[in-house]
């Protein structure tokens, strides 16, 4: 940064020095014409004068855009990296949010290459003010009518300028949400997920015509943009070519009158083309630094989003967590959201019990998986391990002690033995004994032997050389939960890719994989249900019933009217 700044800033010199040496250059020329001297040596000194000012701009033109792309290289390293850790912070509930989403669109749109605009456009507007300036004194000295002319044409144009780029960023900050939309009608089409449900529906051009209407007004505002500056460009250039000329004319009359020289004539020709040019580039990089600066802001915005109030809380850590969970009038809403997901949750889970929670579709069995998890932050109550409010522990303390199995599980373009290692990165990324020992454990090391590379196998459809099936992800999900010793264990519709054998076979295992742990299972599946040594049932986020299955089925409540459907559902098959 700071050599292209250096860079700049030699240059920005130049031009007046090729100006001056110039004016001295024809006029020591015309001397020795009139035969005054004919001494060709006194010439030399401007002329190398000239030649070295001439291959410094050249040069440094070629030098300030090489400094300029490796700021912008190193501004996309730095930006997106401070990106993403700020990213690492926030709640994860904020990623809910519709309105969060559009400051990050925001955010993420060429962020890097915005700053290294506006480091480039603070550049030149400096440089074209300093190069302004000096041209101005130089050809006020000259013509000191030019300062009436600058005067009259420069601030309206600034102003018009301004007003056009405080309408093209607002254009730009409303269609956050809109991007958003062009971006999924695309992914739709392109997507290895959704491609086939489109053509078998007959979506296609449905899809594209609304990505061709939606992209169509962008165009539209971006000509209705460049066509007003366009116009007021040329009016700029016109107004201020008609009245450079109307000076040059005059300076012409007072040199055939011996006021002015040949070489003042000729310097101040060469310095008004040149200072049209300095003054309409300056303007437009001022206007670009003031874009710039809206659109940086963007970042800022995102920037300074609360952070997860909770992630380095500084209590003393408890040598260990047995597994104890309580919670205590717990309620949680998400971004946005007008009504409570979960209301008023009482629950208690002893050390090493398996706990089931049921209910049906939006009750809020993965909302409050999370809620516990503390991937999201209650909005009320306290969470309980081991009698201790881990509001007060740091977040990554808390979450080493938890597994997960996520309903929506991570499907990570990596090995399969890293896929696995995930789960306890710093301890089993190098362990490969480790993992294909867990992997023989959860009977799953015959299913990644057969892959094209084993272990070493890259999975996934973007970069991967092998995509597994869903039960396969969810067999090496599962894996990647049980690779972490951890006191909580939750496991979010765990079996829903799974073939009868496959769920058979993983269950058969489940008492020893988490004998020791705490282990609260979320499912539709009453096999699974099934293991639990108790059940939770939830209903309009609140907990109903609990008990076990016998006892529920007598209490003819909630739990037994969704089992017996289950079983006419399953009678009917």
């Amino acid at each position: 940064m700071a050599l292209y700044f250096a860079v700049a800033g030699v240059r920005s010199f130049t031009p007046v020095g090729i100006v001056i040496a110039t004016r001295y250059l024809i006029n020591d020329i015309a001397a020795g014409i009139a035969g005054q001297t004919t001494d060709f040596l006194g010439l030399t000194g401007w002329l190398v004068a000239l030649l070295g000012l001439m291959l410094l701009d050249a040069s440094g033109m070629l030098l300030e855009k090489y400094t300029f792309n490796r700021l912008i290289d190193d501004l996309n390293i730095e930006i997106t990296s401070q990106m993403m850790q700020h990213a690492s912070k926030l709640p994860p509930a904020r990623f809910e949010d519709p309105a969060f989403q559009d400051i990050l669109e925001r955010a993420q749109l060429n962020v890097a290459l915005h700053f290294a605009e506006f480091l480039r456009g603070v550049v030149r507007t400096v440089n074209g003010l300093l190069q302004s300036l000096l041209l101005v004194g130089i050809l006020a000295a000259i013509e000191p009518t030019i300062l009436l002319m600058m005067a009259v044409v420069v601030p309206p144009y600034v102003v018009y300028m301004w007003r056009l780029v405080r309408e093209r960023y607002s254009t730009e900050y409303s269609r956050a949400m809109r991007r958003r939309w062009s971006r999924y009608y695309v992914s739709q089409m392109l997507s290895h997920e959704s491609v086939h449900e489109v053509r078998l529906l007959d979506l296609s051009q449905h899809l594209i015509e609304r990505f061709r209407a939606l992209m169509g007004k962008f165009r539209d505002e971006n000509r209705s943009f460049e066509l007003r500056r366009l116009v007021s460009g040329i009016a700029f250039v016109v107004v201020s070519t008609g009245l450079f000329f109307t000076i040059l004319i005059r300076s012409i009359r007072r040199t055939l009158q011996g006021a002015l020289t040949i070489g003042d004539i000729a310097v101040l020709g060469g310095a008004i083309a040149q200072l049209s040019k300095t003054t309409e580039t300056t303007i437009e990089a001022t206007s670009l630094v003031l874009e710039e600066v809206l659109h940086v802001s963007n970042l800022r915005t995102f920037l300074e989003l609360e952070t997860d109030r909770h992630a380095e809380a500084s209590a003393a850590l408890p040598d260990q967590l047995g597994g104890k969970l309580t919670l205590e009038d717990v309620s949680f809403t998400y971004p946005g959201a007008r009504e409570p997901t979960l209301k008023n949750i009482y629950l208690t889970i002893a050390p090493g019990e398996t706990v089931a929670i049921v209910g049906e579709n939006g009750a809020g069995k993965t909302t409050l998986a999370k809620v516990m998890a503390r991937i999201y932050e209650s909005d009320g109550g306290r969470i309980l391990f081991d009698d201790q409010d881990v509001g007060q522990l740091p977040l990554s303390y808390v979450h080493s002690k938890i597994a997960f199995v996520f309903q929506d599980f991570g499907r990570y373009e990596a090995s399969a033995a890293d896929n696995i290692a995930y789960g306890d990165i710093h301890r089993l990324l190098h362990d490969r004994s480790a993992i294909e020992q867990l992997a023989a454990l959860l009977q799953i090391d015959d299913m990644i032997r057969a892959m094209p590379h084993g272990y070493d196998t890259h999975l996934g459809r973007q970069f991967g050389e092998y995509s597994p099936s869903g039960g396969e992800w969810q067999k090496i999900a599962i894996a990647r939960a049980f690779a972490r010793k951890a006191s909580l264990l939750i496991l979010d519709e765990p079996s829903s890719n799974l073939d009868p054998r496959s769920e058979y076979e993983l269950f058969s295992q489940f008492r020893t994989l988490a004998e020791g742990r705490t282990t609260v299972l979320i499912s539709h599946r009453f096999t699974t249900v099934s293991m639990a040594s108790r059940i939770v049932v939830l209903a309009g986020g609140q907990i109903v019933e609990q008990g076990t299955h016998e006892e529920l089925m007598s209490q003819n409540g909630h739990y037994a009217s969704m089992y017996r459907l289950h079983q006419q559902q399953f009678i009917q098959r």
